[in-house]
């Protein structure tokens, strides 16, 4: 595909650099655009890297010159320590939980370990976390029952539609659309996710973390 409507300079550090007014003010047209994919993937790094706010603001500036990739290498370590803080040794665990949780959220104290490992799983495979709650609190013979209620709800909420005298014939039909359109949603899902393709193990639980965010954005 051609450079429209600039082409791409990258200076000696391998930093992309917009070259015409438009480039810079619209980022994600023309040239500039086209510079993030070369430098993303002259990194290694994956592509849609390119519309996260963080690239942007580190492309733009702060002033860095030569050090560029360096301090941008640098920023990013610190933001995936910062990130996955909980699935990391207690001390950076502590340390990142007083500076954002006490110091800017004036929260004395983190939730229970157990509670933030169970959110971590739900975070990671919750739809079979959310299968075995199911099975256990919601058996199948009482979705059954919640299915008939809610179906019989429906007919008389039709047989209703038919005898309201205020409503005219267009009003009628487009009521009964809606209702026909209508998709129950009880309990819990039909088909739960199967997670095909993320392997875990119970003990590596920063690896499951990054695993886990891989998975959701294949």
């Amino acid at each position: 595909m051609p450079l429209t409507p600039a082409r791409i300079e990258i200076d000696a550090d391998g930093v992309p650099q917009a070259s015409d007014y438009g480039d810079r003010y619209h980022p994600r047209e023309g040239a500039a655009a086209q510079a993030r994919e070369v430098f993303l993937a002259g990194n290694g790094l994956p592509a849609r890297w390119a519309g996260r706010a963080g690239f942007t603001l580190l492309e733009t500036g702060f002033g860095l010159g030569n050090n560029f990739l360096a301090t941008w290498q640098a920023w990013l370590a610190a933001h995936f320590l910062s990130d996955h803080a909980g699935f990391l040794p207690r001390e950076i665990d502590e340390a990142n939980f007083a500076f954002y949780g006490t110091v800017l959220r004036g929260q004395p104290q983190q939730r229970q370990r157990w509670k933030r490992g169970i959110s971590a799983v739900e975070g990671q495979i919750g739809e079979l976390l959310g299968r075995i709650y199911a099975e256990r609190y919601f058996p199948a013979e009482n979705k059954a029952a919640m299915d008939d209620l809610v179906a019989n709800l429906r007919k008389a909420m039709a047989a209703n539609l038919s005898d309201l005298e205020w409503m005219g014939p267009e009003t009628r039909k487009e009521a009964q659309a809606k209702l026909d359109a209508f998709t129950p949603k009880i309990g819990a899902p039909d088909r739960f996710k199967t997670y095909d393709g993320l392997a875990l193990s119970a003990d590596t639980p920063l690896a499951n973390q990054v695993a886990a965010e891989k998975w959701s954005l294949d």
